[in-house]
């Protein structure tokens, strides 16, 4: 009797010592989280004077590490508790697997968000790398971000959804669903009229209407055929349907009226690839609360209609990239044969988001790689689906762009989009280096860049946090020898100040990855001004400004909101396909993975762009549905397709 009371005594002492360590971590981590809110990480500098008037060095010190917290508020005391509670439910629930990997990518969310705040605030790394005292500021506030992040992403290694058997309609599905797109985006179709209209979109008009004054991109290229301005910078079968509205609005005796015509249809069509998406989800045994989330996502996020309502290139885009993604994956998985039919079918679809953005060629070639390489073992699929890719891009560059659009006197796009970054990193150079440039550098710049003006205009040009300004000055009339001397001058000027380069790049791509940005949240409420002055009239109606003034609030109180801020972010769904590629990997997610492999293309390409908008990341979020649930369905459950599933596929 004593041995075991003796026994129950050590146990419940193990047991205790148990809870103390997790209490003490619990406290540790808390401590850590809270200094991502309390902690201003950043240089702060003193100068003598300070000092002088702090009474000496060491109180200097103490004053200088004061000025690293924010002022003490019952806030983060209750913070630190909840974090406590927190970490202690969490450490008891959930299974640590993949330690190393979640360490990994939780060292690079922190050290690329600090940097996203510092150049944010800055244009530069000082915050994070000015000096020591930055780099120890940003240590502890990273911590406490790296800590955090390394928790969700425990969490999220451990979900496993599961898929369920049940009557189902394909066709009431997905006529509930894109029923209620309708009537919660029914009101921005009429707040919007007659849709909203970029700079873009102004360019695309200047070419219907043959206006060369508000036709930019006619300086940026060379034209095959005088006095004709149509070229593919912005896709030639966009603006071929822009200009049926055009004269569809002039036939009515209102080119507003076209314009809205278009937009709506725009909109309907936004909403059912959308409900598309999430009834074939539904029709793979997905449950009814998952698929209820991703509606109402889509359904309440002021975001889709209005950008369903903007006329640009990127929802026509994003409307066929969903057909690609969900049509891939089923002949991927099995549910469609890799036939004749379906994959014409697949190469039809695909060549129209090729011809909708100019992103979608470069997108299906990145692709091809990987569906050699992970379909090896099943010849027949991978020599179909190469195959189709493989006759898409031809078509679409080599038969249309190439030969057809010569022959129509067509132009192509400027090459100087791809030299973005190169360009952005040499206005930069020249900002802060302009003295240690010769006059041979400088006339081989010039040539490529700017003919005609001098570097100091490049440099006036310079815009942190985007490339278009200085792109824009790119010499259409540069030859391949004159490339190759700018390529021999980027690379010297590069040995001799790399930071500069890198700084030049962070700044331009750092939104991809902060929370913050100057243009990290542009949405279109307007037409270009402009535009009326080449069609009469086009011009959003006075009685309907305050609609729009409303709308517009409202979308600034949700990107204000702490909670709902998160949803406007393209950011966090930058981290969110990060994170999803870490799981698809480490569970060996083939089908997943080549499903969504155009759309890690199309953050590569998007990377090496002039800007980062949230319009560039619509067509990921759009298809964001299709990769998670693809990403976190068990294994041990194979995804089931209905008998009205497969007749409709059929």
């Amino acid at each position: 009797m004593r041995e075991r009371w003796e026994e129950e005594i050590t146990m419940f002492e193990v047991k205790n010592q148990i809870h103390t360590k997790m209490c003490v971590k619990a406290v540790i981590f808390a401590i850590f989280s809270v200094f991502c809110f309390t902690v201003k990480n950043g240089t702060y500098r003193l100068a003598e004077e300070k000092i002088a008037q702090s009474g000496g060095w060491w109180p200097a010190q103490l004053s200088r590490i004061g000025a690293v917290f924010v002022n003490p508020s019952s806030v983060y005391f209750i913070l630190f508790c909840l974090f406590i509670c927190a970490f202690l439910f969490l450490m008891q629930r959930i299974s640590f697997s993949h330690c190393k990997v979640s360490i990994v990518l939780s060292v690079c969310y922190a050290l690329l968000l600090l940097l996203s705040d510092s150049y944010f605030r800055y244009n530069n790394w000082d915050c994070v790398f000015g000096n020591g005292f930055a780099f120890l500021t940003s240590l502890m506030r990273g911590a406490g971000i790296g800590i955090l992040f390394f928790f969700v992403m425990q969490l999220v290694l451990n979900i496993r959804l599961q898929t369920e058997k049940g009557a189902f309609s394909f066709g009431r599905t997905f006529l509930v669903i894109g029923g209620l797109f309708v009537l919660c985006w029914l009101p921005y179709m009429i707040i919007m009229f007659p849709g909203a209209m970029n700079a873009d979109t102004r360019d695309q008009v200047a070419q219907i209407t043959g206006t060369e004054q508000f036709c930019f991109t006619a300086r940026m290229i060379q034209q095959n055929t005088p006095d004709f301005l149509w070229n593919n910078n912005h896709p030639v079968l966009f603006t071929l349907i822009l200009k049926c509205f055009v004269m569809l609005g002039g036939a009515f005796g209102s080119y507003s009226w076209g314009f809205e015509i278009y937009s709506i249809l725009q909109s309907l069509a936004f909403a059912a690839a959308i409900a598309y998406l999430l009834t074939k989800l539904r029709s793979y045994g997905f449950s009814r609360r998952i698929i209820g989330g991703f509606v109402a996502f889509f359904a309440l996020n002021p975001l889709f209609p209005l950008y369903g309502m903007t006329i640009m290139k990127d929802i026509p885009f994003t409307i066929a990239l969903v057909f690609v993604s969900v049509w891939l994956y089923e002949i991927l998985s099995g549910k469609r044969q890799a036939g004749v039919k379906e994959c014409s079918l697949l190469g039809g679809v695909l060549l129209v988001m090729m011809l909708f953005r100019n992103n979608g060629f470069f997108m299906a070639v990145l692709a091809i790689p990987f569906l050699l390489f992970l379909l090896w073992k099943e010849k027949k699929k991978m020599c179909c689906l190469v195959g189709t890719f493989l006759i898409s891009i031809f078509v679409c560059k080599i038969a249309i762009s190439g030969l057809l659009f010569s022959a129509l006197g067509i132009g192509s796009g400027s090459s100087g989009e791809m030299f973005s970054v190169p360009f952005q990193q040499t206005a930069r150079y020249i900002k802060e280096y302009r003295n240690e440039i010769t006059e041979e550098e400088e006339e081989i710049i010039l040539s490529v860049l700017n003919t005609g003006g001098t570097l100091d205009e490049i440099a006036d040009l310079y815009v942190p946090y985007r490339a278009d300004q200085v792109k824009q000055k790119y010499n259409p009339k540069s030859t391949g020898t004159d490339l190759k001397r700018y390529a021999s001058v980027w690379v010297k000027q590069f040995l001799k100040h790399p930071g500069v380069y890198l700084q030049a790049y962070l700044n331009l791509a750092y939104c991809w990855f902060g929370m913050e940005g100057p243009a990290d949240n542009i949405y279109y409420m307007n037409v270009d001004v402009y535009i009326q002055k080449m069609l009469d009239g086009v011009k959003e109606p006075e009685v309907l400004l305050p609609a729009r003034n409303a709308v517009n609030g409202y979308t600034k109180i949700l990107d204000n909101c702490p909670i709902t801020s998160w949803l406007l972010e393209f950011s966090v769904y930058t981290w969110i396909y990060l994170i999803l590629l870490v799981v698809m990997v480490l569970r060996r997610k083939r089908e997943a993975f080549l499903t969504a492999v155009m759309l890690y293309a199309n953050y590569l390409i998007c990377l090496a762009g002039p800007v980062g908008y949230m319009r560039y990341a619509i067509p990921m979020i759009v298809c964001l549905p299709l990769v998670t649930v693809l990403t976190f369905y068990s294994d041990s459950v194979k995804i089931e397709i209905s008998q009205d599933e497969k007749q409709e596929g059929d």
